[in-house]
């Protein structure tokens, strides 16, 4: 499943859903800030026109796709993007 999504410099990034359930998230990533949590894992990435997504954003009210009800954990470097370790968004 793949998700794409156009930021306010109509900069594109692709959102993976992985058979894992963490999502790869791919797009040109030339400037952006990230921040650490207590535990040194990446909490927050903030690429130039976003979007900014941070630990416990649900990814489907960012990036508007249901298939993406997913709660992020932190993130991690990847060959391609940054991969997006999540947990299952359970509504109360």
């Amino acid at each position: 499943m793949r998700q794409r999504y156009i930021n306010r410099y109509e900069d594109e990034y692709q959102f993976v859903l992985l058979e894992s359930g963490d999502v790869l998230w791919q797009g040109p990533f030339k400037h952006y800030r990230f921040s650490k949590d207590g535990n040194d894992n990446i909490s927050m990435i903030d690429p130039s026109g976003g979007p900014s997504i941070e630990k416990g954003d649900v990814l489907s009210n960012i990036i508007k796709s249901t298939d993406f009800n997913l709660i992020v954990e932190h993130f991690e470097v990847a060959e391609q993007g940054w991969l997006i370790k999540t947990k299952h968004y359970k509504k109360k």
